[in-house]
């Protein structure tokens, strides 16, 4: 979360992306699915029988990264 500069406050710290982007989208994701949060987009992006095993994250035009992060 530092990485990208996000804030956590009110999420479980125990929960997977995985499964936050399965509760955002209300079912099984897909490989496409996208859920925007915090001004990015997480696509799924690889799967593996039904788990998520890749996330693409899309920032904001404009946007910078947060430090330690390499596009």
């Amino acid at each position: 979360a530092a990485l990208y500069g996000l804030k956590l406050d009110g999420v479980d710290g125990q929960q997977s992306l995985a499964r936050f982007i399965a509760h955002e989208i209300g079912g099984e994701p897909v490989i496409g699915d996208q859920v925007e949060w915090q001004s990015l987009t997480w696509t799924v992006a690889a799967m593996e029988g039904n788990k998520i095993r890749k996330v693409g994250v899309k920032f904001p035009e404009g946007a910078r990264p947060g430090p330690g992060l390499f596009l």
